[in-house]
């Protein structure tokens, strides 16, 4: 391997027009990696490598014996150290599965180059540009990377001295409609800088402060020209910018199995296992998961990144990991209902007057369906969450409404609902008395109070549940 010393001693005096060196990196853990807050961060021969995970759904690992993994979405930067520019990056990939050139884009001013197909051996492929600081690879399937080999040459003339430009980071994400806090650039020399972003509908940058317009991708930049006494330099860093959803509704519209982050705070509602009932304050939603540790009453805080995942048309969000708690104890307070119906769908609510002609099931057997009535209406009911079973009778069922129909995408067929029982209370009717009365012994006294087993020809006293007559038995 070259060593970067080396080669800029060889063309420091040489000027712009200097012969192109070349070095390379190995991106294994052959190098020292250093995790940040969306990745990890290398420097090696004076050439940063930093990784960051965009808007992959999978946080990334630090490289092993074998390669940098670059998931799909994750991007991979290279920034050359000040007073050089880069023209040409190999990168070689050594994925098991078979990969394509159009599995990876690069950063504004840069060619793609190569093809590959095979997942057998390693290949090559990267891109070339008439002389830059810094490439951004942004991965669009998993790439493997096991190396980079970096053609470069120096800008700098005999007299002139390094003008230092460079950014705290070079991989960031913005939220849509959060605050976004640009990354620092250091300007030692204080040198005149004109700031540009490569995607305007994406992010405008003034003076180093970002606004952001739209979710995308953007490469922020800070030049300063060449003067007598420095070279010219360009820092920049890349920007992508998610969109946060504002509704549970417009939330799901991402698609299965796709991520969005959440920009809405949740009221949890109810917890049973990996069941997680949470609410807007309008809408419901089921945040699934197991050992998410939250408790009701937790507000979870817009701003975490999610994966919309129905199953068998039950909508679900499952978190890619949640944020900090700071707001618990909050009050739900539930909606009453005489029916359910498909816009109910992980909602607690409580349904009135439920009667059930039997005992309900009981703990022992979660799937056996049980049903009851309110009015007219059937409502079925699974003891998902192992409730209690009680006695027939009318009682108002706090429940939570769910949705199961095999394969299902959406929830359409109303005959897929399923209620689960979460605590039964018991009512007292009219109907109930009657009933409890007309099914309660019979006994005889005469008149004077005494109780006869067997009465015969005469007048008794005779006394059913809480209703008590005269009559002459002959």
């Amino acid at each position: 391997m070259k060593k970067l010393l080396l080669t800029l001693a060889a063309v420091v005096g040489l000027g712009f027009a200097a012969n192109a060196a070349e070095v390379t990196i190995a991106t294994t853990n052959a190098i020292t990696w250093t995790a940040t807050s969306d990745g990890f961060t290398a420097t090696s021969d004076g050439f940063t490598l930093t990784m960051a995970k965009g808007t992959s759904s999978t946080a990334l690992v630090t490289p092993d014996a074998t390669a940098a993994r670059i998931y799909q979405g994750s991007t991979f930067t290279i920034t050359a150290p000040d007073g050089v520019v880069m023209e040409k990056v190999a990168m070689t990939e050594v994925h098991s599965k078979g990969t394509q050139l159009s599995h990876a884009s690069f950063s504004e001013g840069w060619t793609a180059y190569g093809q590959l197909t095979s997942s057998t051996k390693a290949e090559e492929f990267g891109a070339t540009s008439d002389g830059l600081t810094s490439i951004t690879m942004t991965a669009g399937k998993q790439l493997r990377v096991s190396q980079v080999v970096i053609t470069y040459t120096s800008v700098l003339s005999g007299d002139q001295e390094p003008a230092g430009l460079s950014f705290d980071e070079t991989a960031v994400t913005a939220v849509e409609g959060q605050a976004f806090t640009a990354p620092t650039l250091n300007n030692p020399n204080n040198l005149p800088v004109v700031w540009s972003s490569s995607d305007e509908a994406v992010a405008t940058v003034n003076n180093g402060a970002v606004t952001i317009k739209g979710a995308g991708t953007t490469t922020i930049s800070a030049k300063s020209e060449e003067t007598t006494e420095f070279g010219a330099c360009n820092a920049s860093y890349t920007l992508t910018v998610v969109k946060a959803y504002k509704t549970v509704a417009d939330f799901y519209t991402v698609g299965a199995k796709n991520n969005g982050v959440i920009g809405f705070d949740l009221t949890v509602a109810y917890v049973n296992g990996t069941y997680n009932y949470a609410t807007t304050g309008t809408e419901w939603t089921l945040v699934y998961g197991y050992d998410l540790g939250l408790k009701v009453g937790d507000v979870i805080p817009a701003g975490w990144e999610g994966t919309y995942s129905p199953f068998s048309g039950l909508p679900e969000i499952a978190p890619v990991k949640l944020p900090e708690i700071t707001e618990t104890g909050k009050t739900v307070t539930f909606a009453e209902a005489t029916d359910v119906t498909l816009d109910m769908i992980n909602q607690v609510v409580v349904l009135k007057g439920v009667k059930f002609d039997a005992a309900t099931i009981g703990a022992d057997d979660a799937k056996t369906e049980f049903t009851g009535t309110i009015g007219e209406s059937s409502i079925k009911f699974l003891n998902k969450f192992k409730t209690a079973s009680v006695e027939k009778g009318t009682y108002n069922v706090t429940c939570a409404v769910s949705y199961y129909v095999k394969g299902a995408t959406e929830a359409t067929d109303a005959t897929g609902l399923q209620v689960f029982p979460i605590a039964y209370e018991a009512v007292s009717t009219g109907i109930d008395n009657i009933e409890a009365a007309d099914n309660a012994p019979v006994e005889y006294f005469n008149l004077q109070g005494v109780r006869v087993a067997n009465p015969e020809n005469g007048l008794y006293i005779r006394r059913q549940g809480n209703k008590v007559t005269k009559v002459i038995v002959k």
